[in-house]
């Protein structure tokens, strides 16, 4: 099981479509995930999408993380394939978690996974240009601009070998 210092992680399975609702229809999280809270039917749409891309990989997809401490749900963490040398990472936490440094211990406990992998060189993450604090957690964790993408989207990159 991965671990950081105050998380357990896990991939998302079928007992955890209940929390992953609930945070796909919140505005406050997914502002800058999707532009939008997304409708009941949106919200399982991605969350059968997210638990079949679980099922391709036992150390890709989407992770749940969990309060060591409380065993509370603090959020998902994402490590999906961009290429055949490159993954995605991204984060979503719930807002009782915000500013407590969730974003950095996740995107750490990432890099650690990812470089244990042989063929990943490196890692990629995107952020709405209007999400100053997802940049922020990139750029403080070694993150360097590569592009702009689509829809406002800027794309951050770090290597890892």
């Amino acid at each position: 099981m991965l671990t950081s210092a105050r998380l357990t992680y896990r991939q998302i399975n079928a007992d955890d479509e209940a929390e992953s609702l609930v945070m796909a229809q919140s505005e406050e999280v997914m502002t800058y995930i999707t532009g939008a809270a997304l409708s009941l039917k949106e919200a399982k749409e991605r969350f059968k999408h997210q638990f079949a891309v679980n099922r391709e990989s036992q150390y890709l997809g989407f992770l749940r993380a969990e309060s060591i401490e409380t065993r509370e749900f603090v959020g998902y963490v994402k490590m999906t394939p961009l290429t055949s040398k490159e993954l995605e990472i991204g984060y979503a936490i719930l807002p009782p978690f915000w500013g407590k440094g969730f974003a950095t211990e996740m995107l750490k406990a990432m890099e650690v996974c990812a470089s244990s992998l042989p063929d990943v060189d490196n890692l990629i993450g995107i952020a709405h240009s209007s999400n100053q604090a997802s940049i922020n957690v990139l750029l403080k964790n070694g993150f360097g601009f590569q592009k702009q993408g689509e829809k406002e989207d800027t794309h951050y990159i770090k290597n890892i070998r």
